[in-house]
This record gives structure tokens, C-alpha cells and sequence, in this order.
């Protein structure tokens, strides 16, 4: 927190040129020298002794009009569990509770029609969007894709990127992010100064006065933002200008929320939850390349059980239509997550896919897995190339796929760490038998993993004539 804030109106160092600035600053109305409560507002109502304001109420801070917003939050530590509030996804009402002597409690929310509107903004805005918002919302789509190599909190990060929530909550301390004064509570205020630099970074934000809370007789929250400006006064001399400096005037701007009268769970609907069982609506095609696997279960069944994480059993094998279904139990959906990495780091088998997902009265998830047997073996091209990237990745750096295309290999890896492309890259380009290749990385997830895709050919060898 900084150094508490000594108020004034219209403090200001003239130096020699005080004479001039008295004889301006008489010639003129300041805005930020004078502490003007506005007065079509009720009346604010702060304590007499200097204690912490009594601010437990639920206040509307969304649309106040077709085309009006209600104040933003960007500038003090509410935006930490606010945000700004602007754009499609702003909340519509915020509700304080707890006491300021030691901490508040703080609940956001949005009506389930504001979340219906801003989903229908967030479709419109790209064709692929409608398709991810019904992925995100669907206990099948929670299993699709790289969606099931994610636990249930890394899932749900994903999600927040995507689809509103229709509340949320989160907690200030009193000493770590506010403090109380003369019956106000005082946060921080946080500055950025515009437009961005010629790089095109944004300049560091620092923290340049305050902003005081408190709440009118009628149980509005009120809020009055206190800082330092230094300024100047510009004058016309008939043959230039120049500029007098008026020194450091104290600028205080008010702010205003109305209490909501609505309740603040009102008009809200429960969220579709991906939490429940599902049976996969894809059919299971026939594979054209798979060999029978009924005769390769046993061999299956012991190259399976020393990749099964600690918790999970494999309970049965089943063949189907070429592939294998996998039938998998633990206590937490979670504890399979890595059953899934470990497949595919272990290069023995082709792609996988949640088929089917049912969780017990009693706790415990069954988990039904396709997985493709590919006839590849070791000593085939394919099959020698995937030993050779496997040898290559770096620690911390997944398997995905590898296939060929035309006369070059795609290699499709997940990483955590930028840098760890650039290691994969050294390694291969140090490989005698691989020649020139490409990256290509997708956007990071919540848990800033990346998807990375390396295309390159395996070099030519010549052999010298006997």
C-alpha cells in the first residue's frame, strides 16, 4: 500500500513566479480545487469516529442505459475479482460482505440473459466459436480432443477463456489491500499512462493516489478517486506561447453505483455441467489399417499395465471393430488424466478417445478408451522414425502423433515452455538424418501449455561407390 495520502485542495509550489499564478489562478475555476461532493447525490455516509465504512449491500454495476455503463473498477483493487467490466462479458451486479475491520467478502454476477447475450456475441464473431461454446458445455466435449488430457481445474480455466460465468467470488484483507480512514476505505489507485510506447509495449503501471470508498444515506456505494497533477497554464503572447507551470494541484473525481434492489441471485439459471456421465454419439468406424486385435490382447494387456498411473486399474480389454476399448476405474477422473500422456510418449500405440464415462453413487469414475492398435512395428519406417523423435524430445516435452505426408513427417508434440521448442529444434537439426524442417506453435491453453507441429524430411545420404 503507499504512504498514506494527505488530502488538500488546491496545494501548489509557484516558486518566483508566484505573483503571476496568484493573479491567474484568481482569473480562474480549477477543477481539482475544490472537493465538491456532487449534490444531486444523497448524502454520504461515513462514520464519525475513524473507523471502516459499513459498505454490505448489493450494488447494480452494469448497463445503467441503452447506451451507458456504470463506473469502471479498472483503477483499484476490486478489478481484482471485477475486472474492468467492459465488453460482452460485464457483471451486472456485485454484492459486499463481511466486515472492513479485518476482511470483505465479494460476489459478482450476471443474469443468465446476460450470459445468453454475451455467448450470441462471442458465436457471432467467428464460425468456429459456435462449435467450441457447445464443446466447452457438454460432458462428452469435456473428453474430446487435448480437453482429456487436462484435470477438471485446467478444463475449467479453458473454459473461463471462453464462456461467462454467471458469478464469481473473491476476498480483500484489510492491511494487504485496503486500508480505512476517516470512515472511507482507501485503495490504491493504478495508473497506466496512454497511448503505448513506439515499441508497442504499454509503459509500467504504477500506483498515483487513491481511491476512497464509502456508501450514501440511500445505500448507493460511493467512491471519490484522490491524486497529484501537475500542471500548466498556456498563454498567448500575440508573437508565441508559453507556458507558466501552476505546480501540483490534488484532482478528486467522484463515482457512483446504485444499490440493486433485484436480489443478486435473481433471474440466474444453473450452468450445464460437464460433470456427468456420457456415452460418445461418434460411431466407431471400422479401421481399414488396423490389424485383428483379439490374438495381440495378451501382449496388449502387458504393455498397457506398467503405463497405468498409481489409483487407476485397467479392468478389461475389449476388441472393436480393429481397435481396443479400454476399460479404466479410479476414485477421480482426474487420477487418468496422465494415462493419456503416457500412451502416447510410450509410441506403441495410434490415436485415443474417450468413448464413454460413468461415475458411481459411491464415489469413482469408469472410463471406456479408444484406442487405436497400429500394425506398424519397430522395424517399419514409421515405426523407426517414432524411436528416433521419441530419443530427441526434450524433458517435459509430450508425444502427440507422428505420420507421414507425402515426402515429409509431421511430428506433433505439447509443450510448457517456448523454450523447449527451440531445444527440440537443436536436437533435430544436429541429427545427421533429418534435414530441413519447419514449427509451427498454436496458442497457449489456461495452463499456458502449447500444441507445437514440426513438418521437416529426413536428409539424403550418399554412399560412396566401392
Amino acid at each position: 500500500m503507499p504512504a498514506p495520502y494527505i488530502g488538500f485542495d488546491c496545494a501548489f509550489g509557484l516558486g518566483r513566479r508566484l505573483a503571476l499564478a496568484l493573479i491567474v489562478a484568481a482569473a480562474l475555476t480549477l477543477s481539482g480545487c475544490r472537493d465538491d461532493y456532487p449534490r444531486e447525490w444523497p448524502a454520504a455516509d461515513t462514520p464519525w469516529r475513524d473507523e471502516c465504512p459499513q459498505l454490505a449491500g448489493s450494488y447494480w454495476i452494469g448497463n445503467v442505459g441503452p447506451l451507458l455503463r456504470a463506473p469502471s473498477f479498472h483503477d483499484n483493487v476490486l478489478r481484482e475479482i471485477i475486472g474492468d467490466n467492459r465488453g460482452a462479458r460485464y457483471w451486472e451486479t456485485l454484492t459486499i460482505s463481511g466486515d472492513p475491520a479485518t476482511a470483505l467478502e465479494l460476489h459478482v454476477s450476471r443474469s443468465d440473459a446476460q450470459v445468453q447475450a454475451a455467448l450470441a456475441e462471442i458465436a457471432a464473431a467467428a464460425p468456429a466459436n459456435a462449435r467450441l461454446i457447445e464443446t466447452l458445455q457438454t460432458p462428452e466435449g469435456r473428453w474430446s480432443s487435448a480437453y482429456a488430457r487436462m484435470t477438471d481445474a485446467e478444463f475449467a480455466a479453458n473454459r473461463r477463456l471462453v464462456i461467462p460465468q454467471h458469478d464469481s467470488r473473491g476476498e480483500l484483507r484489510r492491511g494487504r489491500d485496503y486500508l480505512c480512514r476517516d470512515g472511507w476505505l482507501v485503495s490504491p489507485r493504478f495508473f497506466q499512462d496512454y497511448p503505448a510506447r513506439r515499441d508497442s509495449s504499454l509503459p509500467p503501471e504504477e500506483v498515483r493516489g487513491e481511491v476512497w470508498f464509502g456508501r450514501s444515506v440511500a445505500g448507493d456505494l460511493i467512491a471519490q478517486e484522490r491524486y497529484r497533477e501537475q500542471a500548466a497554464l498556456n498563454l498567448w503572447c500575440g508573437d508565441g506561447c508559453f507556458s507558466v507551470p501552476m505546480g501540483e494541484w490534488a484532482q478528486r473525481h467522484w463515482r457512483r453505483w446504485k444499490r440493486n434492489e433485484a436480489s443478486a441471485s435473481a433471474d440466474q439459471a444453473t450452468p450445464p455441467s460437464v460433470a456427468g456421465d456420457f456415452e460418445s454419439s461418434r460411431p466407431i468406424l471400422e479401421s481399414p489399417e488396423a490389424l485383428s486385435v483379439a490374438p495381440r490382447l495378451p501382449d496388449l494387456n502387458v504393455s498397457l499395465r506398467p503405463l497405468l498411473p498409481a489409483g487407476v486399474q485397467l479392468q478389461d480389454i475389449l476388441p472393436r471393430r480393429g481397435q481396443a476399448v479400454l476399460v479404466l476405474a479410479a476414485r477421480h477422473s482426474d487420477a487418468i488424466v496422465p494415462f493419456f500422456t503416457a500412451l502416447e510418449r510410450s509410441g506403441q500405440f495410434g490415436p485415443q478417445r474417450v468413448i464413454s464415462l460413468q461415475r458411481a453413487t459411491g464415489g469413482g469414475v469408469r472410463l471406456q478408451l479408444l484406442l487405436q492398435i497400429p500394425p506398424e512395428g519397430p522395424d517399419t519406417p514409421l515405426g523407426q522414425m517414432q524411436a528416433r523423435m521419441l530419443g530427441l524430445l526434450p524433458l517435459g516435452v509430450d508425444f502427440l502423433k507422428l505420420r507421414a505426408e507425402g515426402d515429409r513427417w509431421v511430428l506433433q508434440v505439447y509443450i510448457r515452455d517456448p523454450r523447449q521448442i527451440r531445444a527440440l529444434s537443436e536436437a533435430m537439426t544436429a541429427d545427421p538424418e533429418i534435414g530441413s524442417f519447419e514449427a509451427d506453435l498454436q496458442p497457449p491453453d489456461a495452463s499456458g501449455a502449447m500444441r507445437a507441429r514440426l513438418r521437416f524430411r529426413e536428409r539424403a545420404v550418399e554412399h560412396a561407390l566401392p
